[in-house]
């Protein structure tokens, strides 16, 4: 893989306020409360809105459960449109579909389809396995709604991507019927910590701090081993994977775990696309249009899900 050895003006901007106000923030907030709200009303102000953006409420209905939503694009809706499927980061503590839709909506038009964003249950009020199954009920829900598997995508950004490739390893291992692929940005895949990057990176990754990863830990597994394939995917069986893509940053702490994910995939037999960028922070995507490194990157993505729609 060949890595950008420069960094553009406005990266170098991005990469400073990021570091400088974000990171040390994050690093001493301790309670989820106020965690969501720094990210919803701060974190999601300067995200750029595709152009032609339209959102609207979406219920995820089927036998399994029922949880609220969105469904997002840049186009106008069509009923037979090819979904994505697209479950937010955020530690598995705070985010929401209203804080991802914008980079969800920019992947969707792109792509020419619609994403769907599902209100998955947080911890600590909610622990594992809440997200994961109601991503099970989305996934299902989307089914029940007749979208051919063929025309979803399943996609996610660091925690997100993480309950995206769990979900794929579920579908794989019970024969459910099988997406198109999988996008995944920045995901945390070992959640043991034992990635070397982990330690590495501690001081280039300017985004998340590595205080808070025990912490989030003991929010969403509480004694649950981190083990588990079902939490940590880098463990789990993929037989038969679609084409999956997945991004991550030279810098940041979860380098390698997407590393490692895509080995572990390539290994289990899977077409993987994999792209370290430079110098970007971590789920630099959704900054898209304010960097020029940042839009390509979405931009590459949308050239993957659209060879997907073409297979």
């Amino acid at each position: 893989m060949k890595e950008r050895d420069d960094m553009s003006i406005r990266l170098k901007i991005a990469d400073f306020l990021i570091r400088t106000t974000m990171k040390p923030v994050l690093k001493r907030l301790n309670s989820p409360r106020l965690i969501r709200w720094w990210f919803e009303n701060i974190v999601g102000a300067p995200l750029l809105a595709p152009r032609g953006l339209w959102q609207k409420p979406f219920v995820f209905e089927h036998a399994a459960g029922r949880l609220n939503g969105l469904c997002v694009g840049t186009k106008s809706h069509q009923s037979d449109a090819p979904a994505i499927l697209y479950f937010f980061g955020g530690g598995f503590i705070f985010g929401s579909p209203k804080s991802y839709r914008k980079l969800a909506a920019r992947l969707a038009g792109g792509i020419g389809a619609t994403a769907y964003l599902p209100a998955y249950r947080l911890a600590p009020e909610n622990p594992f396995p809440a997200c994961h199954e109601d991503a099970l009920t989305a996934y299902k829900a989307l089914l029940a709604k007749d979208i051919p598997p063929e025309q979803i995508i399943l996609a996610g950004d660091s925690a997100g991507g993480n309950i995206a490739l769990v979900l794929m390893a579920h579908i794989l291992n019970n024969d459910l019927p099988k997406p198109a692929g999988l996008i995944a940005f920045c995901p945390v895949t070992d959640l043991t910590g034992s990635s070397h990057s982990m330690s590495e990176n501690t001081k280039s990754e300017a985004f998340l701090p590595i205080q808070q990863f025990g912490r989030l830990n003991d929010y969403y597994l509480g004694d649950h081993p981190a083990t588990d394939p079902r939490v940590s995917p880098v463990f789990a069986d993929f037989p038969n994977c679609p084409p999956v893509l997945i991004h991550y940053s030279s810098r940041e702490i979860l380098r390698d775990d997407g590393k490692r994910m895509a080995k572990h995939l390539r290994d289990e037999g899977a077409q993987v696309t994999e792209k370290q960028y430079q110098n970007a922070p971590h789920v630099w995507h959704a900054l898209a249009g304010w960097v020029p490194e940042f839009t390509q990157a979405v931009e590459e993505a949308i050239a993957f899900g659209r060879n997907l729609m073409r297979r």
